[in-house]
C-alpha cells in the first residue's frame, strides 16, 4: 500500500511512503539509457489514500525523474495500479485498463 500521509510514527514495513517513492526516483535518475518500466500498486483506500490522491501524490516525484506516467489500472474502489515508463514511447497506447477489464470479464466467465 502506498499511504501518502506518512510514514508514521510505527511505519509498516509492508507499506510505502513518499520518502520511499523519493528513494525510487533517485534509483531510476542514475539507471543507464534503457527503457524502464515501474508498477507501483495500490490495494487500499485507507487512511484518506483514495486513488485519485494517491495518483497525484505519486506522479510529481516519478515526473521529476523523467518518469512518464503511461497507464492507470484500476481494479476496484481500493486497488490500483499505476504505470510509468522512461525510454520508451510505445507503452502509452499498451491499454492496459481495457486489457484488464477484458481479463477480469473473461475470468469471471468461467
Amino acid at each position: 500500500m502506498f499511504d501518502r500521509n506518512g510514514p508514521p510514527a510505527q511505519p509498516r514495513p509492508g507499506n510505502m511512503y513518499p520518502p520511499d517513492l523519493r528513494l525510487v526516483r533517485q534509483v531510476v535518475e542514475q539507471l543507464p539509457k534503457r527503457p524502464i518500466v515501474l508498477q507501483l500498486s495500490t490495494y487500499s483506500a485507507n487512511n484518506s489514500n483514495n486513488q485519485s490522491d494517491v495518483a497525484k501524490a505519486i506522479a510529481p516525484t516519478l515526473l521529476a525523474g523523467g518518469m512518464s506516467i503511461t497507464n492507470i489500472v484500476v481494479a476496484d474502489g481500493n486497488m490500483m495500479s499505476l504505470v510509468s515508463s522512461k525510454n520508451i514511447e510505445s507503452l502509452a497506447h499498451a491499454r492496459l485498463s481495457e486489457r484488464f477489464a477484458d481479463w477480469i470479464a473473461q475470468t469471471a466467465s468461467v
